[in-house]
């Protein structure tokens, strides 16, 4: 925070009250502002409270904003409704939107389901809700960057002799809301690690009786606390291993102060000592800690995958998620990796990619397990390398057809009620090698061969058994060969409620630490106080981040009005009112007209601004030093610098930041208001050479979060998601319209060969396009170009690429213009000197959005204002601008305000007098 100091006795002393005057008094300032890096920061409030050790608000980043305008920043300490475990050992994961460590000393927790996990909110509470029927759950990091695993919790002495075992301290703890109860008879888990016979577990029954368990083969120590579990009630757990001097003890322990405990009941002499401990064992490497699903008894049933070592030779390498096999071996191995297949049982049918294979031999057996021979000798088969057949002979077999090519995909039908099974090459049957009534007993499928040397023509075929895979499925009903049938450890059973605080550590903590850290009543509100009315409104439905040093939230959508914002601990201690203005977004209809030869110097002030960020790619953005007012020659001159440029101006980061860019650096005005439907028209002289982008455009900007109302609105609007699991899910409404120039058109190969007679006249509602699907609106050199739209494909903009056929490179000025038109009929107009060039009837914006006009360097992976910028200066000069709105479209406009309106703009403050 920017503090005001005054001087006083040779030394600098803080300010307590400041005065100004106001109708011939003095009156106590409230607060005072100074620019710092283009933006008003506080310097001074009197908002003042009493301290309290929980939180307190320093400053907040702007004073008034319209609804859902974002990044307001409440800066202070304590804001944040987490207890943090001490000390700050193990992981953290708060599950606030985020899937971090809070304590930062282990990776990301990792998601799962069929849908993955989101964000919500439980009484304005972030959380992470986990939905069973979706199969969703999470697991501490096994990244070796950063992994917790089951060995990392218990420790490794399980097997020592001279020291004692047990002694590493452990807990796992946290806080659900169950959205729904197991059945009679079933359990749903909230925490899981390890196997059916040896784990730890905590889960909950019917009855909402909470368990825990240590399990070790029959040795099992099982704590439970009855009606410790409501639907829809928090409840704060952990299960802790406590070593206390010659014993150890497991207990566990609710935030409600209940509990239950256990003490070692396994006597052990060490040296003289006798210690009581449980039957510990040494975890796998890599055993997972699992929440929100665990592994319910065992039960028989399909393997997870085909090829097992339980059914396969150890002298095949397994791979591919059980599909593929690898051998460097002269001699054969095989596999038996099937289920059973029993006689008049239908057709079953499996695919094969012998791919580069020496040799391989294939088809189905009745024998025991016999995995070390040629399967030829055990069953009826075929081989690849002779097209030879044998039926439970030695030697080379007997001629059937010829060599099947390597590169083939080969299919196997067996035909249980036949006896016999079909043999495809590339989806050519070739005769059958064996007569019907051949098999007449169950069996399985069988594969294996060899390779030609250790190093060459290895054999590694692959199989598919998935129908929607197959390459050259037969006509017919048939089924997959069948997976082996195995004894499982149980089924994944998947819990339906709401996760957060959870955590891992091998630190104890003080009885009162824990309680804290476990107490699910504790809450951080967001509250803003309306003065006028006295209502109130808890506004953490619109917090984007919360770290306690800030948070970051949307204005909140309340009506016009002033407010005093408080952050409170509910029930705990509160902060000093802050003063913030709510106002409703209102954009412009009245016209706007700046003749920079005419126009007085503080009327194109009032009206334009000029932009000082960066967008694009690596570029240096665009800044306010490119931006010249020469009254002299009456034109705006607006330079690019190019890749030749050795000059002092420097370019800028995302937030007007110096960026070390020294090249590509831009300049545009950008109108203060904003402005709906209208002509919008600028009279301008482009630059002359391809490398930087001419651009005009109207613009406006809006970020959604996970959880936010903006997020929720945006999906609503038809919008789509961006972003990933790892650094989170957003959602932008970017309505925008624009011509841009140079660039190449579509049906260029090359998207760097541009032309001054070419145009993009671009509409946006969003920034998204499914980039996997076909469809014309590709370069046709893209291998996603089609000449017609895949069924899947959607976009939310439209982007035509345009020969108009005037040479804007000419040095001459040209008006380009823009209608937008909303009403009965949407759409673009863009015109050139007067003259209609394009018109553009999908994604047309209706929200208003300022005026931009100016000069940017596209350089992210394709240059396509032009390769290259190899020039110093270009310059655009323009003479005027003007705005028209169509006053009887205006009520087909939506007023909503930007997310970061003040994100990142100058004043204009290089001029040349005339």
């Amino acid at each position: 925070m920017v503090a005001l100091h005054v001087a006083k006795d040779q030394a600098w002393h803080k300010v307590k009250d400041t005065y100004v005057a106001r109708s011939g008094q003095w009156v106590k300032e409230k607060v005072r502002l100074v620019g710092v890096n283009g933006a008003w920061v506080e310097s001074y409030s009197d908002e003042t409270a009493p301290p309290n050790e929980f939180l307190d608000v320093f400053n907040l980043k702007y004073r008034a904003g319209g609804p859902l305008q974002g990044g307001l920043d409440i800066n202070g300490f304590g804001l944040t409704d987490i207890v943090t475990p001490e000390p700050r050992v193990g992981a953290f994961y708060t599950f606030r939107g985020s899937l971090s460590d809070h304590l930062d000393n282990f990776a990301k927790l990792e998601l799962f389901g069929t849908e993955l996990p989101l964000p919500t909110l439980e009484n304005g509470v972030q959380a992470y809700a986990f939905d069973a029927t979706k199969q969703q759950g999470a697991q501490l990091p096994l990244d070796p960057a950063g992994p917790f695993d089951l060995l990392g919790l218990m420790g490794n002495d399980a097997a020592a002799v001279a020291e004692p075992r047990g002694k590493k301290h452990w807990e796992i703890g946290g806080k659900i809301k169950p959205k729904a109860m197991p059945s009679l008879g079933q359990v749903c888990f909230v925490y899981y690690s390890g196997t059916a016979d040896q784990h730890l577990a905590v889960w909950f029954d019917s009855t909402g009786t909470l368990y825990s368990q240590f399990k070790n083969g029959t040795y099992a120590k099982a704590l439970q606390i009855a009606d410790a579990i409501t639907v829809n009630e928090w409840a704060g757990f952990v299960f802790r291993h406590r070593p206390a001097g010659e014993t150890r003890f497991l207990e566990l322990q609710l935030h409600t102060g209940d509990s239950a405990s256990v003490e070692a009941d396994l006597p052990r002499s060490v040296n003289g000592t006798v210690y009581k401990e449980f039957l510990y064992w040494n975890p796998a490497p890599d055993t997972p800690i699992q929440i929100a699903f665990g592994t319910s008894p065992g039960a028989i049933g399909p393997a997870s995958e085909f090829f097992l070592p339980s059914n396969t030779s150890a002298s095949l390498a397994i791979s591919g998620g059980g599909s593929e096999l690898t051998s460097a071996l002269i001699a054969y191995r095989g596999a038996m990796p099937s289920g059973d297949m029993p006689p008049n049982t239908g057709k079953y049918y499996i695919e094969i990619a012998n791919r580069t294979s020496y040799d391989v031999h294939f088809g189905v057996t009745d024998a025991a397990m016999s995995n070390d021979v040629t399967p030829g000798q055990i069953g009826w088969c075929v081989n690849t390398i002779s097209g030879r057949k044998f039926a439970k002979q030695t030697g080379g077999g007997t001629t059937w057809t010829s060599t099947i090519p390597n590169n083939s995909t080969i299919g196997l039908l067996y035909d249980s009620d036949q006896g016999l099974f079909h043999v495809y090459v590339d989806g050519v049957l070739r005769a059958d090698p064996f007569v019907a009534g051949t098999i007449t007993t169950t069996v399985r499928f069988i594969i294996g061969g060899r390779a030609s040397t250790a190093t060459t023509l290895l054999f590694n075929p692959k199989i598919q058994l998935s129908p929607s895979l197959w390459a050259y499925q037969p006509a017919g009903t048939m089924a997959p060969v069948p997976f082996k049938q195995v004894e499982t450890p149980g089924g994944v059973v998947y819990t339906t409620g709401t996760y957060k605080d959870f955590y891992v550590r091998n630190a104890p903590m003080t009885d009162a630490r824990t309680m804290a850290v476990l107490d699910p009543s504790l809450k951080f509100e967001v509250v803003y106080h309306e003065i006028a009315t006295g209502n109130t409104y808890v506004v953490n439905d619109s917090i984007l981040v919360m770290t306690g040093a800030k948070v970051t939230l949307s204005v909140p959508d309340l009506p016009e009005g002033n407010y005093l914002i408080r952050c409170r601990y509910s029930g705990y201690a509160e902060t000093a009112p802050r003063l913030f203005t709510i106002r409703k977004f209102q954009y412009r209809t009245t016209p706007l007209h700046v003749d920079f030869r005419t126009s007085p110097i503080g009327h194109i002030r009032k009206e334009l601004m000029i932009g000082h960020k960066q967008w694009g790619g690596l570029n240096g953005g665009i800044v306010s030093d490119n931006v010249v007012l020469n009254r002299h020659t009456g034109e705006c001159e607006i330079t690019a610098l190019g890749d030749q440029y050795a000059g002092p101006i420097k370019g800028v980061d995302r937030f007007g930041l110096p960026s070390g860019f020294n090249t590509r650096i831009g300049g545009c005005v950008v109108t203060r208001d904003y402005f709906g439907p209208g002509s919008y028209r600028i009279l301008c002289k482009p630059t002359t050479l391809p490398g930087a982008c001419n651009a005009i455009w109207s613009f406006h900007y809006e970020e959604g979060y996970p959880g936010s109302v903006l997020f929720n609105r945006h999906l609503a609007d038809g919008l789509h998601t961006a972003g990933n699991e790892v650094d989170g899910f957003y959602t932008v409404r970017n309505h925008e319209i624009d011509i841009e120039f140079p660039t190449a058109l579509k049906t260029n190969p090359d998207q760097e060969d541009v032309a001054f007679t070419h145009a993009r006249f671009n509409t946006w509602l969003g920034e998204q396009r499914n980039w996997d699907a076909k469809s014309p609106d590709y370069p046709t050199s893209d291998s996603n170009w089609a000449p017609v739209p895949d069924p899947e494909y959607w976009s939310e903009y439209t982007d035509d690429f345009v020969d108009h056929g005037v040479n804007l490179a000419d040095g001459n000025f040209h008006e380009l213009r823009y209608d937008w038109h909303l009403g009965d009929d949407p759409r673009v107009e863009f015109y050139i000197d007067g003259v209609l060039m394009h018109t553009v009837r999908t994604h047309v914006p209706d929200i208003p959005g300022r005026y931009w006009a100016g000069l940017w360097f596209p350089s992210a992976s394709t240059h396509w204002a032009g390769r290259g910028a190899d020039w110093a200066l270009q310059t655009m000069c323009v003479k005027s601008i003007d705005i028209t709105p169509f006053a009887e479209e205006q009520d087909h406009a939506r007023a909503i305000v930007e997310s970061y309106p003040s994100d990142v703009f100058r004043d204009f403050r290089n001029i040349i007098h005339q």
